[in-house]
């Protein structure tokens, strides 16, 4: 690839996460946590941001929590957690939605042989603040389908 082209490409993916954030604001509902990001092609990373605080019982996942998926099914998450209370968990499932936000599918850890879907980050000491990292994946075939994410939580 060329460096101009690089370049473009990365201008690109500014502009794509910038959109994303915006609309990102623009969602907030009630019972579960949902982001949206604009349509993009299918050359690129769709990056789903939470820009508020997500709360579960005693556990707080802060603002700037971000899944990305890419077109060959791969996903990467991002964010902070805590709890008020000493050993605690924060339990996790992420929820692909269409532009009708209908339900497509869920994103799967393969961590927990009860449920291949759901994403579990522990939290030992309450006067801490966690980076939870983690990898997913999810039928490519539904990529050019997803126009939204929604969290299920459980603390």
């Amino acid at each position: 690839m060329t460096t101009r082209r690089t370049a473009l490409v990365r201008r690109c993916r500014t502009l794509i996460v910038a959109l994303g954030t915006a609309l990102a604001l623009l969602t907030a509902l009630g019972g579960t946590a949902q982001a949206q990001a604009p349509a993009q092609t299918q050359n690129f990373a769709k990056t789903y941001y939470w820009n508020y605080d997500i709360h579960a019982g005693d556990c707080t996942m802060f603002h700037g929590t971000s899944w990305t998926l890419r077109p060959d099914g791969t996903a990467s998450f991002y964010a902070v957690v805590t709890s008020s209370d000493d050993n605690d968990a924060w339990l996790m499932w992420a929820n692909l939605k269409n532009s009708s936000g209908q339900y497509l599918g869920r994103l799967v850890a393969n961590t927990h042989w009860d449920d291949l879907t759901k994403f579990v980050f522990n939290l030992p000491d309450s006067s801490r603040q966690y980076v939870w990292r983690q990898n997913a994946t999810f039928n490519p075939s539904l990529y050019s389908q997803v126009a939204s994410m929604s969290l299920d939580n459980h603390c």
